[in-house]
């Protein structure tokens, strides 16, 4: 697995807040949640978005993100769910690691997208999330 010093996503691959883990990728909450659940599904591996990875890894947290969207709609009763990358600044990419979002939509909310000016999750809601969103 390659590793950068300097990225976020590579240093949160340690984390304790980690929902799932496999050899490719893990999940983790947002730290800026546009609604309850929003997770990131991120590549274990440094690759700098989607189109830097080989097919099978851009693969493989495809299918990650698509459990984690049935999971949010099945135990959070979320009504619909926003799947997607940023790739490039120009396109609102912020960290520089291929992640995929997994946005659950609840009635009502809107269609926002302000990634990181939304409220920090809070560590009980990131425990809530970790005892909800299990794969089997």
């Amino acid at each position: 697995m390659t590793l950068t010093d300097d990225c976020i996503f590579c240093s949160l691959s340690k984390s304790k807040d980690i929902l799932y883990r496999d050899e490719v990728c893990y999940v983790i909450p947002d730290k800026y949640p546009i609604s309850k659940g929003h997770v990131l599904v991120v590549t274990n591996r440094h690759f700098v978005d989607i189109t830097d990875a080989d097919d099978d890894t851009v693969a493989h947290i495809a299918v990650v993100a698509k459990k984690f969207a049935v999971l949010s709609i099945e135990r959070l009763h979320a009504e619909g769910v926003n799947v997607g990358t940023n790739i490039g600044i120009a396109a609102g990419q912020a960290i520089m690691h291929a992640h995929i979002h997994v946005i659950p939509r609840y009635k009502g909310q809107g269609r926002n997208f302000n990634y990181g000016k939304n409220e920090e999750i809070k560590q009980n809601e990131k425990e809530e999330l970790k005892s909800i969103l299990v794969l089997q």
